[in-house]
């Protein structure tokens, strides 16, 4: 660990941190690159992001160097 870094975070994250979740989720099928074995590939995606909402709830623990 490097000295003066914040490696830990702790607190209320169920107040300080918001995880936003988006409803749709992508898929994408791919008929072509297993056609020789007669299957068919799905690919799917779901896009997540978070922030911090109130940043007094969380506290960063510093490495002192």
């Amino acid at each position: 660990m490097a000295a003066n870094a914040f490696p830990v975070v702790f607190g209320d994250f169920r107040r300080g941190y918001l995880i936003v979740d988006r409803l749709i989720l992508d898929v994408m099928v791919d008929p072509y690159s297993s056609k020789n074995q007669g299957m068919v590939e799905f690919s799917a995606r779901r896009r997540v992001g978070g922030q911090v909402v109130i940043a007094d709830a969380l506290k960063k623990l510093k490495i002192a160097s």
